[in-house]
């Protein structure tokens, strides 16, 4: 479609929100951090905030984050390019069960590319719908509203690189191929795993069966909603019990304030398993969204995913919580994105593995940025890409 006009705007009340239901998710998510600031929401995540608004037929509003506060020691991968690829990927790599011979070479591969990627300013980048979420799940973005977007950025920003976030050819085929076809080089991130629930795809695996045996016994039980009113400060232990404490503190740290933001906007659909032995504790806690992607199939994932890890582990809050998932996305027939990780878990209960890459645009910048890019992505597709196939994580 010519012609399609392009806004980006970082005042709030200034935005021209689209009138769509994405638009409003938008408007309701965005709006109070460009008022107040990421911290407020994420404590480990301090960015400049914009929204790019798209006047075609789908009300597109996309928000972009930039200019990073990586000082800080536990500053999260979701902001930053340069944490991802090198802090936080070595944080990860204590994950992968390979041997030693090849997992220290490769955590002083990783300490160098940090170094490598600060001196040539890779975090001097516009990130594209990053929701400052684990998994950005992308609306409608037709190739033609693709392109204007992309030529909009480019003139607004001639001297920074643009990053689509999240984005894999499993669930985001035509806009992955679009910004390739544009000029974009993908850059591999991670593998993450979708779960077909629609029509209970998922069902004939006997792993699902007895994951969903299990939850039925479980003495848990499961609320939702306005059950959860109040309860942020619960929530948030949950989380940062299995995301920060277990696995990296570049994770983002979420505040009570975004909790609550969360709960009572509607950002996020939470679940928990509580105990009604002791006056219904919140063991278990998962928050998810959806949203349709542009070949019409509703896509959901958990950014918020979390429960009591001193729990004894017969206690199986983390099957009980995955088969509460599946159970979400099969009432509402969606295709579940379960993220990365816990690999071997995932392939059991119908996990199809994809790769996710940034889409990166640097082809306009100078030699020594351009050069760290394409090197991002020739390590991504013959080194990380392989290893985390190979061991499964």
């Amino acid at each position: 479609m010519p012609g399609l006009h392009v806004e980006i705007q970082r005042d709030p009340g200034s935005i021209c929100w689209p009138g769509t239901p994405d638009g409003d998710y938008a408007r309701r998510f965005l709006s109070p951090m460009l008022a107040q600031g990421t911290p407020h929401f994420i404590a480990n995540v301090a960015v400049r905030l914009a929204v790019a608004t798209i006047d075609d037929e789908d009300g597109v509003a996309l928000p972009l984050t930039m200019d990073p506060d990586t000082i800080a020691p536990d500053a999260a991968w979701v902001g930053s390019s340069t944490v991802l690829f090198s802090d936080y990927a070595r944080e990860e790599l204590g994950f992968v069960r390979m041997p030693a011979i090849a997992a220290r070479p490769l955590d002083l591969l990783l300490r160098a590319l940090g170094d490598w990627l600060r001196r040539a300013d890779a975090d001097r980048a516009v990130l594209v719908n990053n929701w400052l979420l684990s998994t950005n799940l992308f609306p409608p973005l037709r190739p033609a509203a693709a392109g204007a977007l992309v030529a909009r950025l480019l003139e607004e920003f001639p001297d920074r690189a643009l990053a689509f976030r999240s984005l894999d050819r499993f669930a985001n085929a035509p806009l992955f191929d679009s910004l390739v076809r544009l000029g974009a080089r993908p850059v591999f991130t991670r593998v993450v795993y979708y779960q077909d629930a629609r029509a209970r795809a998922l069902r004939p695996r006997r792993q699902v069966r007895r994951d969903d045996a299990l939850l039925r016994r479980s003495p848990l039980q499961v609320r939702s909603g306005a059950e959860l009113a109040g309860r942020e400060e619960e929530i948030r232990a949950r989380y940062e019990q299995l995301y920060l404490a277990k696995y990296s503190r570049r994770n983002p740290r979420f505040t009570e304030a975004f909790f609550r933001a969360a709960l009572e906007d509607g950002l996020l659909e939470f679940r928990a398993l509580v105990n009604p032995a002791e006056a219904d504790r919140i063991e278990g806690v998962l928050g998810y969204y959806a949203r349709r992607n542009a070949a019409g199939v509703d896509v959901q994932t958990q950014p918020i995913f979390g429960y009591d890890t001193a729990r004894p582990v017969d206690w199986a809050l983390y099957r009980l919580l995955s088969m509460q998932t599946i159970r979400e996305g099969e009432r509402h027939e969606r295709l579940v994105n379960a993220s990365a990780g816990a690999g071997g878990f995932k392939r059991m209960r119908g996990g199809i593995p994809a790769a996710e890459s940034l889409l990166v645009f640097a082809n306009h910048l100078p030699v020594q940025t351009r050069r760290a890019w394409h090197a991002l992505a020739a390590l991504g597709r013959h080194v990380a890409e392989p290893l985390i196939r190979r061991f499964q994580w």
